[in-house]
């Protein structure tokens, strides 16, 4: 047993991100896009707000207490910018538009989200 790279993969990469830097990001990117068509990546990314600025966010300041600061943001237009130029070839955003039935109204329902930051990126 082990990973067969001459079949698709699936990639979760979630809250990891905003503690790398680029030159970490980039090459494990890369290595996801690699994998054959049909591969996908479901990747987080944080965005700091033009209301955030200079401010840092409550969360931020929270974990930079603990030792783990974030150290990189991105737009989602940079985001995406970033997973065409690794090699995938198709980047989709989970925003805030999204169609009523993942986001409605009721007690079991999924709250809309407020910004976009959750990526899939196929490769």
């Amino acid at each position: 047993m082990g990973i067969r790279s001459d079949e698709p993969m699936f990639f979760s990469w979630l809250g990891v991100t905003v503690y790398l830097t680029e030159p970490t990001i980039d090459p494990t990117l890369r290595c996801m896009a690699k994998y054959p068509s049909g591969s996908e990546a479901v990747i987080t990314f944080r965005q700091q707000s033009s209301a955030q600025l200079p401010a840092r966010s409550l969360l931020a300041d929270l974990v930079s207490e603990v030792g783990e600061p974030f150290v990189r943001y991105f737009t989602p237009e940079d985001f995406k910018d970033k997973l065409l130029e690794a090699g995938f070839a198709k980047v989709e955003f989970l925003a805030p538009a999204l169609p009523a039935q993942y986001f409605h109204s009721g007690e079991n329902s999924l709250p809309n989200p407020k910004r976009i930051s959750v990526t899939s990126a196929i490769v």
